[in-house]
């Protein structure tokens, strides 16, 4: 378990007996068994992502231990994300089944927010006049999540106003630390991405050169290198009022590995083999009879769309974090592919689709990128935003996370993909890759046209449903008309599709019951944690 006073983790499995009954081959699901292993594994600071993978499964499947475990992992960001509310989450799961130890952490936390929040109203009632009078007297605006933080005398400090300004200050520092070795993943950014919920921040002991602050406590801190930024990610991560600290991290470019399709429902010939497993043309041939085409627009976060001209007018002008500029250009191909299977999909409806480019067709995408993208969406509030990315590695994100929550409740369903393995692209669990862990979102594996998953696609809990991702055809880039390519990226513009259908047969559904729509028609191919619910049937929702 933790030592919050040694700041490290102890095994829980300190006899060699013991770890050889944990190690053995007939206990490799056992609940404890898998607790044990994951401590030591967490102990030795080696493999995180697996120790993190062990523990959460051996909570799963009911074992106290790793049930506090868990809430000691988020609560003191030991090999996850510090997060304040699954802590909590994973103590009572704990406390309900008697353990006194869940029940002392639980009954400490919830005194702490307590405490704080007695503090917080006290201080904004006995203080309010002289607060309204700070207002007054420096300009501030009193904007809801406003917050003061203090700085070195050497650190650059920019408070943003709105999202504009924020957009323009976060561009000028990436355009300024980030050369193509940190943006290929070869150096750190040396910039951490902090979620503040009190009021006044100290960085004054931290050689910053650069913070940038934004509403809703959102805090960036550059660092000229990596054990300054190590140093204040140590010590924000010990303040109760932090919300969450990340890394800014390079997700990787995803991996990407002549068939038209004449339907005799609509008539149209489409480019990609998973229209008609999924009956995706019968279910748009339903729509234009019953009249309930009406206007959808997709937001596509990726490399960009060069707009195919048979598809320009089903195009908008979206935005560019790479080169600037409204997203309507492609260099390395996967955003028009990944959109043209959307319109592909779509033919004959009144579907569009607007790009957020965030991938240069090279390199990846740091997660401040990924973020900005997400908001700058929302803003253009679409129906549906279709995130074919995620990292290689053990990349959580609260603060992707956040905007994800942020996008669903606003009523736009998120659909991202479950990934393409490791470096290797060997298969890993959807629990270390974001956003595939998020299970807000539509999480989707890719299978070829046997009805088999895809060699590369990643499992998980979190995976929710399949689709067509081995050699799909789609729209090409300079001068190719068409490209074909594989991955989950292109299994997931086909659910993408079937979501922007079904908000024109239910307009008034939630991101929720769409996805439970989605999930409930579907064809069962295998085991769950790599099929999810199956292969989506448009065709069920004629019919039914």
């Amino acid at each position: 378990m933790y030592d919050p006073k040694k700041k490290l983790w102890i095994s829980d499995c300190q006899e060699a007996l013991l770890m050889e009954w944990a190690m053995a081959p007939e206990q490799q699901d056992n609940p404890r068994a898998l607790f044990l292993r994951a401590s030591d594994l967490l102990a030795q600071k080696d493999k995180v992502v697996d120790a993190v993978y062990e523990m959460e499964k051996s909570a799963k499947l009911g074992c106290p231990d790793a049930m506090v475990a868990m809430g000691q992992m988020y609560e003191y960001g030991c090999g996850v994300a510090r997060h304040f509310r699954y802590a909590l989450d994973w103590y009572e799961k704990a406390a309900k089944q008697g353990d006194t130890r869940a029940i002392t952490y639980l009954s400490k936390l919830k005194k702490q927010r307590r405490r704080r929040q007695i503090v917080i109203f006290g201080s904004i009632m006995i203080g309010l006049g002289a607060i309204l009078m700070v207002i007054m007297v420096t300009g501030w605006l009193g904007s809801e999540g406003h917050f003061k933080v203090t700085v070195a005398d050497h650190t650059t400090l920019q408070d943003t106003t709105s999202f504009a300004s924020y957009e323009e200050a976060t561009a000028k520092l990436v355009e300024r630390y980030d050369d193509e070795a940190v943006k290929s993943g070869q150096k750190p950014t040396n910039r951490l991405i902090v979620g503040y919920d009190g009021d006044e921040l100290d960085l004054t002991a931290f050689p910053a050169t650069h913070v940038i602050t934004r509403e809703g406590g959102i805090v960036i801190i550059q660092f000229d290198n990596e054990a300054d930024a190590a140093a204040c990610f140590d010590a924000l991560s010990q303040l109760e009022a932090v919300r969450f600290v990340e890394w800014d991290e390079y997700d990787n470019m995803p991996s990407t590995y002549t068939m038209a399709y004449p339907s005799t429902y609509t008539g149209e010939d489409y480019l990609s083999w998973g229209i008609a497993p999924m009956q995706m043309d019968e279910l748009a041939a339903y729509i234009q009879q019953e009249n309930l085409n009406r206007e959808v627009t997709v937001a596509v976060i990726d490399s960009g769309i060069e707009p195919p001209s048979e598809m320009q007018d089903r195009i908008q002008a979206g935005t560019d974090y790479v080169d600037g500029g409204d997203g309507l250009i492609d260099i390395g191909g996967h955003g028009t592919h990944v959109s043209g299977t959307i319109l592909d999909a779509t033919r004959g409806l009144d579907v569009t689709v607007f790009p957020v480019r965030v991938f240069d067709g090279i390199t990846g995408c740091s997660t401040l990128t990924t973020c900005q993208a997400i908001e700058f969406a929302m803003t253009k509030q679409p129906d549906v935003i279709n995130m074919s990315l995620g990292g290689t590695k053990n990349t959580y994100s609260s603060y992707e996370e956040e905007l994800i929550l942020q996008a669903v409740d606003q009523g736009i369903v998120v659909v991202v993909a479950a990934g393409n393995g490791d470096e290797n692209g060997t298969p890993m669990d959807t629990a270390t890759v974001t956003p595939a862990y998020i299970d807000a979102c539509i999480v989707v594996g890719a299978i070829d046209d046997q009805g088999q998953i895809a060699s590369f696609s990643n499992y998980g809990d979190s995976v929710d449903v399949v689709a067509p991702g081995v050699y799909v055809e789609s729209y090409g880039i300079n001068g190719e008309q068409y490209a074909t390519m594989s991955g989950t990226s292109m299994a997931t513009p086909h659910v993408s599709a079937l979501a922007s259908m079904l908000c024109m047969i239910y307009p008034e559904a939630t991101p929720v019951q769409i996805e439970k729509y989605i999930k409930y028609y579907c064809q069962n191919l295998g085991d769950e944690r790599s099929y999810g619910e199956g292969l989506p049937l448009g065709g069920m929702f004629v019919e039914n």
